[in-house]
């Protein structure tokens, strides 16, 4: 079995490796396309979605494979999956302090005691470096048992399914309670010797913070989904900004297609930078 997982973690070392993930290029080309040339609006092209999978690689949305690391054959698929599931079920967990729990999307692992129904989440993202799978194997149950400690975090999960594992910009999300526990945390990752990759490279921010419902819509959402409609709605305002009474976008037309999505690129790489509205506190 060992000399099996070994054989899978090289045949998808080599799509991380090559990876790209946020190719903000990528997104670029996908909005000059959709709204220069295709001239789709809001009407009918929600910017809100490519956003969102712009921001998560495209592992968690459907029909926006375009932000994929690579396209893994069902040979490949099928060797790594079952490499993946092997890793995860070997991993040492103590089941006196965690129930781990495997759904559609995710492995989650609750602390026992605990409750996850909460208002107001604040999660820690970590995007792992590459050999993704490695990783896992060496440093995840030690993860667990270091974050045990830390008072307010009730839960902790990583993609149940090899193709978001590879893609995925979120590979481990851990949740909390209590902002005030965050220097804990810090100290649990870093004890724990997992390595990660600087998530502002990424486009990412380390923390971010659920709220049980959107404002507006009255519909549970989570981090991501409300950045990517604030991300949405900025971009849009400055779209539609008038300057000598001519839209931005009349005038980003009026450029070089070149041109035109050097300019695009520069004003979304500073509408991910904006602060999250959403949450309460700026971890």
């Amino acid at each position: 079995m060992k000399r099996f997982i070994k054989i899978c973690e090289e045949i998808i070392n080599e799509s991380e490796e090559s990876s790209g993930l946020n190719n903000i290029d990528k997104l670029v080309d996908s909005v000059y396309e959709e709204v220069f040339k295709k001239g789709r609006t809001s009407q009918n092209y929600d910017i809100r979605d490519e956003f969102y999978a712009f921001l998560t690689g495209g592992a968690q949305s459907l029909g926006f494979g375009k932000y994929h690391v690579r396209k893994i054959t069902k040979d490949e698929y099928a060797k790594f999956q079952a490499a993946f599931v092997q890793v995860a079920k070997n991993i040492k967990i103590d089941k006196n302090k965690w129930t781990p729990y495997a759904g559609d999307t995710w492995w989650s692992f609750f602390k026992k005691g605990t409750s996850n129904k909460d208002a107001s989440n604040y999660k820690r993202y970590l995007s792992l470096a590459t050999p993704k799978l490695q990783r896992l194997r060496e440093n995840f149950s030690i993860l667990l048992e270091k974050l045990y400690d830390v008072p307010s975090v009730f839960s902790c999960k990583m993609p149940v399914d090899a193709a978001q594992f590879v893609n995925a910009v979120d590979d481990i999300v851990i949740y909390f309670r209590d902002a005030n526990d965050k220097d804990k945390i810090e100290d649990a990752i870093r004890q724990s010797g997992i390595a990660l990759v600087d998530r502002k490279s990424l486009y990412r921010s380390d923390y971010g913070q659920d709220n049980t419902t959107d404002s507006v819509s009255g519909k549970k959402s989570s981090d991501t989904e409300l950045l990517s409609k604030q991300y949405a709605e900025s971009f849009q305002e400055i779209m539609n900004h008038k300057d000598g009474g001519v839209t931005n976008l009349s005038k980003l037309k009026g450029h070089t297609e070149a041109n035109a999505k050097k300019y695009l690129k520069q004003i979304l790489e500073r509408i991910f930078k904006e602060e999250a509205k959403h949450r309460d506190v700026k971890l």
